[in-house]
């Protein structure tokens, strides 16, 4: 026998659709990617390159912990990096590699243009495997372009008296505003509060005509 379509649902109600929920896995946390310094760049330490009429264009692979012969020891070994150029621009990429601490307590970098554009590219492991960094970037006359590693961690300070000041969108979002062009970069706890002298990573970027910019190694400038 054959029953009616209509028979099924006697009332003629519009039977409601069910609804399915499907629970969305929460987002990968994010990884700090792994550093890898170019093979076919020997590490060093204390590195010095200062010149007076041409651009500065160079990888360099840095190893704060490592011992020089005395006799190869620079008088100056309060930098570990120290790039400078007076007539022409630096573009420097540099690897920080090596565990430890050097005996200055920090890995100090420092870059700088008189007259031109001065940019630094930073690339560094965790802050748990590696020392604190203490780095320098400054331009006269030409703007000025920092990439900090993931692993930053510490005070941020800008200075542009002719020129705009400009932070990537990640930056922005992981750091805290301290004043004008002051901020702390990632989190801090209680316990730091009261140091009088800070001993974890630190960065001064400064142009006295020309603009800055601030952001993520893995960033794009647009961003």
């Amino acid at each position: 026998m054959l029953v009616p379509q209509d028979s099924q649902n006697p009332k003629g109600k519009e039977e409601s659709p069910v609804s399915v929920q499907y629970a969305e896995a929460p987002p990968p946390a994010y990884e700090q990617p792994q550093v890898i310094a170019p093979p076919t760049i020997k590490a060093a330490n204390y590195i010095s390159v200062i010149r007076r009429l041409g651009e500065i264009k160079e990888t360099f692979v840095l190893d704060p912990t490592l011992q020089l012969p005395l006799h190869m020891k620079p008088s100056n070994d309060k930098l570990h990096l120290n790039i400078s150029a007076l007539l022409g621009e630096v573009d420097a990429d540099v690897y920080v590699v090596g565990t430890g601490t050097p005996q200055s307590g920090k890995t100090r970098i420092r870059v700088s243009s008189t007259l031109g554009t001065t940019k630094l590219v930073l690339r560094a492991p965790h802050s748990q495997s590696r020392a604190p960094m203490a780095v320098s970037v400054r331009a006269h006359l030409g703007e000025v372009n920092l990439l900090l590693p993931r692993s930053f961690r510490g005070p941020l300070r800008m200075s542009a008296a002719l020129g705009d000041v400009t932070l990537s969108k990640g930056l922005r979002a992981a750091s805290t505003k301290f004043g004008d062009n002051q901020m702390f970069v990632g989190e801090w706890s209680q316990a730091e509060t009261g140091e009088a002298v800070w001993s974890g990573d630190e960065a001064h970027v400064e142009s006295t005509m020309g603009t800055v910019y601030v952001g993520y190694d893995d960033e794009t400038k647009k961003s």
